[in-house]
């Protein structure tokens, strides 16, 4: 079984790779808090929200396609493991992982 530190790495890398995947959508949101619109900022908002559920969802599909043998020993951290599981379910998506896993 991989250790701790790889599963973390594992998850990190998936996040960090999520994360570019809905850049875009990060940067107009940043971009919209820039404005001295307020209406713009209630935007900035929901697209930060909406680019949380992106990077999430890219997350999801990316853990999705790793080996069985790696996805097992990672759900072994998350489950014995507090700090690794807040980590690991705040990337998942919180109401997918409970859907998921709870």
């Amino acid at each position: 079984m991989i250790t701790r530190d790889e599963a973390y790495d594992i998850i990190s890398n998936i996040n960090e790779n999520a994360h570019d995947r809905s850049w875009d959508t990060w940067v107009e949101a940043d971009q919209l808090m820039e404005s001295e619109e307020e209406a713009d900022w209630e935007a900035a908002e929901d697209l930060k929200e909406e680019a949380s559920k992106e990077q999430a969802e890219y997350f999801r599909e990316e853990f999705d396609e790793l080996d069985d043998e790696i996805k097992e020993a990672i759900l072994h951290y998350v489950f014995n493991d507090e700090d690794f599981k807040e980590e690991f379910s705040m990337w998942y998506g919180q109401d997918e992982f409970t859907a998921d896993f709870d």
